[in-house]
């Protein structure tokens, strides 16, 4: 072999290798490491642990991929370099630059719909690129080592950014998060005494209620004792801001970073902190971590999946990690597919199909441990026992059919999907209450079974409860959407059931004022322990009692970076929580970090723009032929804040169109409850330019609420939101 043809071999090898290891390094390094960066706190095992995982995939790909390339003809060859060059190309864009925000992991379904022109433009792009590559293989062939040298340095560059920018990315997780499992201590309860504090995620009060009507001697008896609060309020509408308020009785104001408080709340006045001081056994098991730095004798973070050896559990976690990175890394008409069924590359064989999906998986770990609790529990436990466990079988996503089996995959999230894995879940816990019946515990044990909120954002929800004065204002609060007040009303209403010790008799009904953050103080009057908890014992209340309960509203999550939440709305509820003459407004925390309103121009779908944004908007979207962004204005109104000046007149002028409509959309402007203007478009899909003079006033607030109300609203075409108007442009001069 002469040493041209030997160099020559060494540049085709070379030119096969490099473009392999941009498809493989995406997929098993780069993608996965930027993941884990973002969501350090939701993976169970340590970012070298699941680098650990992927080695033998990545041996057995990069093997695949030389192996094809040395089986293949000469003149297919540069066929298969480009066409890998392309992919690995696609890949990285497709991870920098068309990650859309589909909403934090485990909340709620994906609104697909948002992202019809980006779908679009996105399969257009893959087709164009690939076609290219495949046409022009000869010659992109020859650049593939230094373009594939190019974005492996661009990735590595990023790479050593995102270490610095996030030093705990190497760290080695605490023990807390290992996939073992639970201590035999968590099974034991006490012969004597027990308070045993169950959270069925967001489980509405309305739903438990309606199984109850439907199968009212079955629920009477198997909660015998039990005292159900069917008015009882939360304190917020999610998980992250519930837990600390019902464990404490307090409630955050958006005042301080949200992970400064969990721990400085976790770690002082709590229930479970108090009782430990008092001689109880506090045994807890979550599927998180917040309150690890309290007081406790077992903390089991229950594992996803469960049930398996540690080696397993790290394959699983990393399996999981590795379905998030194809989701990313997938153009989007395969998104839905992925999504929908949990597709991925197995990287260990778990058996069951529903440990495929990792949110199907988190249902089915915390379904498996609570029938593993009941198939052990034992009355050996030294002492008064405190047991807190929190279970996400009645959470976000469905995935149970009617006969309480896997169904395959995701499920809608509607309330019939709700129900029907609601029902399944409460027909779990039931069991858990006949072992204890059956332990002899029951009686002596004072029990708490509850939801930390009731179902979030569900569409329909105005169709779900029935409300009183729905047609009338919040003083104060503008936003005058019937089914976004229905929303709102709807995470307000967690389950809350409690059976004191030696309580006899058919489950009782009652409409007394409680709330969430009245366990703690209930739990130590039952107890007869002496405590400063801020609520009040729910027993010592009456029907008709004038009480303030507190209700803290967002409509947007924090994302794992946040410090804080961008929005939160405080109401008093000051009767009941049907009634919406009961709800009082009092004000809006905002981020501390975001406190400038003052703009000149706002263009609308964009991200400068999510900070004036107060309700009744739809997402960021952008028109799919001219590609200007803009916002969907949902519902029957809609709100900014913005900073007016006081002392002169301002000319507010908008650039938006109407949905298109038989006769004319006419549309109020009101400034901070004054109306001052009235538009009225009549051509449907062309742009208007509208404008209307603000007075001058001096008292005006720093920031004002300026809210527009719309004559009309038509259901979009998959019917899931009521639109009226694009807007485009707000200027104010």
């Amino acid at each position: 072999m002469s040493s041209q043809e030997h160099t020559n071999r060494i540049k085709a090898a070379f030119a096969l290798l490099l473009p392999s290891c941009v498809v493989v390094s995406n997929l098993f390094f780069f993608t996965p490491i930027t993941i884990y960066a973002g969501n350090i706190s939701e993976f169970s095992i340590s970012l070298p642990e699941v680098l650990k995982c992927f080695a033998i995939p990545v041996l057995v790909l990069m093997g695949v991929f030389m192996g094809i390339g040395l089986l293949l003809r000469r003149k297919y060859f540069s066929l298969l370099v480009s066409f890998l060059l392309a992919l690995g190309l696609l890949m990285w864009v497709q991870s920098s630059y068309f990650v859309l925000q589909h909403g934090p992991m485990g909340i709620t379904d994906i609104n697909w719909s948002k992202y019809v022109w980006q779908s679009m433009l996105n399969t257009a792009m893959w087709i164009v690129v690939l076609s290219v590559a495949l046409f022009l293989h000869r010659q992109i062939v020859k650049a593939a080592i230094v373009v594939s040298c190019s974005l492996l340095a661009v990735q590595f560059t990023y790479l050593c950014i995102l270490t610095i920018q996030e030093p705990k990315l190497w760290t080695k997780k605490e023990e807390v998060y290992k996939g073992i499992s639970p201590p035999p201590e968590l099974m034991q309860f006490s012969s004597t005494k027990n308070v045993i504090q169950v959270v069925l995620d967001e489980l509405q009060s309305t739903v438990f209620k309606e199984f109850m009507n439907e199968n009212q001697e079955r629920y009477t008896n198997d909660f015998e004792g039990f005292t159900f609060f069917e008015e009882a309020t939360g304190a917020f509408p999610t998980t992250l801001m519930s837990v600390p308020a019902l464990l404490s009785g307090e409630t955050y104001k958006n005042h301080v970073p949200i992970q400064d408080f969990m721990r400085s709340i976790c770690s002082a006045n709590t229930l479970p902190n108090v009782l430990y001081d008092h001689g109880f056994k506090v045994d807890m098991a979550v599927p998180y971590h917040w309150c690890y730095n309290g007081k406790w004798s077992v903390f089991y973070y229950i594992p996803v999946p469960y049930g398996l050896s540690q080696e397993e559990y790290d394959q699983a976690n990393a399996d999981s990690l590795l379905r998030f990175s194809v989701f990313r890394l997938s153009p989007h008409f395969l998104k839905t597919v992925i999504y929908k069924y949990g597709v991925g590359i197995p990287m260990i064989n778990l058996t069951k199909g529903d440990r495929q999906h990792w949110e199907a998986a988190r249902h089915f770990a915390h379904e498996e441990f609570l029938q593993d609790l009941i198939d052990n529990m034992q009355t050996t436990r030294d002492g008064p026992a405190y047991k807190f466990i929190h279970l996400t079988t009645t959470h976000w996503p469905s995935v149970l059919d009617e006969n309480c089996k896997y169904a395959g995959h995701v499920l809608p999230w509607t309330w019939d999907n709700i129900k029907v894995q609601t029902r399944c879940g409460i027909e779990h816990f039931l069991r858990f209450l006949e072992k204890l019946k059956r332990l002899g515990i029951y009686d002596s044990s004072l029990i708490v079974v509850q939801a930390d909120h009731g179902y979030w954002k569900i569409p329909r929800s105005e169709m779900e409860i029935t409300l009183k004065n729905a047609d009338k204002d919040i003083p104060g609060y503008f936003g005058r959407d019937p089914e976004y007040f229905a929303e709102m009303v709807c995470a307000a209403l967690p389950l809350m059931a409690i059976k004191p010790p030696h309580s006899k008799g058919p489950l009782r009904v009652s409409s007394v004022p409680a709330a969430l953050t009245d366990i703690p103080a209930t739990v130590c009057s039952l107890l007869g322990i002496k405590h400063d908890f801020s609520g009040k014992a729910v027993f010592e209340l009456k029907d008709n009692e004038k009480r303030k309960r507190v209700f803290r509203y967002y409509d947007t999550l924090n994302r794992s970076k946040d410090k804080f939440f961008r929005r939160m709305d405080e109401f008093h509820i000051e009767g009941s929580p049907f009634d919406k003459a009961s709800w009082k407004f009092i004000t809006s925390y905002r981020n501390p970090e975001e406190l400038s309103y003052e703009v000149r121009k706002l263009d609308f779908g964009t991200k400068e723009a999510f900070h004036f944004l107060n309700y009744g908007w739809g997402p960021d979207e952008k028109d799919p032929r001219e590609g200007y962004p803009f916002n969907w204005a949902i519902g029957e109104s809609a709100g900014l804040l913005l900073s007016l000046p006081k002392n002169k007149e301002t000319v507010l002028t908008a650039v938006l169109q109407s949905f298109p409509f038989d006769t004319m959309q006419e549309i109020k402007i009101f400034v901070d409850g004054e109306q001052v203007g009235r538009w009225e478009l009549f051509h449907p899909w062309r742009f208007c330019r509208k404008s209307v003079a603000i007075p001058s006033d001096e008292k005006r607030p720093d920031v004002s609420h300026i809210e527009f109300q719309f004559s009309k609203q038509r259901m979009s075409m998959k019917g899931e939101r009521p639109i009226s108007v694009r807007f485009k442009s707000i200027t104010i001069e």
